[in-house]
């Protein structure tokens, strides 16, 4: 496993609260898996989903999943939505 810089060692620990979601990011290569991306999205709960396009932002430091601020507010809990609000006042990409 390669170093992991201080940014990517606090996606990890952020993103290891959500087990399931967890699972897609290999910080081995520091890639995420395209395929078991879209396999998560056929089951997932919209909030699990909702999160997921959260992190692959974070992580590509793009929206390539199409993560909606608007969509967060309405399906995540205060819990959720506070990860979000956290990341917000204090951005950083691994």
């Amino acid at each position: 496993m390669p170093n992991l810089s201080a940014s990517q060692l606090l996606f990890k620990s952020l993103v290891s609260q959500y087990p399931a979601i967890a699972k897609l990011f290999d910080f081995s290569t520091l890639k995420y898996d395209p395929k078991a991306v879209a396999e998560y999205f056929d089951y997932a709960s919209s909030g699990e989903t909702v999160m997921a396009r959260f992190f692959l932002a974070v992580w590509s430091g793009r929206d390539s999943h199409s993560f909606d601020f608007v969509e967060a507010a309405q399906v995540l809990d205060g819990g959720n939505m506070l990860v979000i609000i956290n990341w917000l006042k204090n951005p950083f990409w691994p």
